[in-house]
């Protein structure tokens, strides 16, 4: 069986996404139908090149593209992150202010 090439962007938002806290590695691995063992290895790559400050240059990604460091992909899905927190907590404020406004038309308060 060939060995499934990972797109560079997919993976690195699978790592920030474990790195970050967003959800469990084995459900980030399926939900980027990435081997867990495989997302494993990278993110306790990523976490011992930042617990060193250091990037390891012999384990570079295979697919990354030349004119972006792996630290500014982190960087950019981690942006991306905190962008897509704030729009949701933009909609949960909106849902609560629809649900205020029905509360009072419907009690007449």
């Amino acid at each position: 069986m060939p060995k499934k090439t990972i797109p560079y962007e997919i993976k690195m938002r699978a790592i920030g996404e474990v790195l970050a806290g967003v959800d469990r590695l084995t459900t980030v691995a399926d939900r980027y139908d990435i081997s867990p063992s495989h997302l494993s290895r990278q993110v306790s790559r990523i976490r011992r090149q930042h617990e060193y400050g250091k990037l390891d240059s012999q384990q570079q990604p295979d697919s990354e593209p030349p004119h972006k460091t792996q630290q500014e992909s982190f960087q950019e899905i981690l942006k991306e992150m905190k962008s897509i927190s704030d729009q949701q907590q933009a909609l949960y404020k909106k849902v609560e202010n629809i649900s205020a406004c029905w509360l009072q038309a419907a009690t007449g308060k």
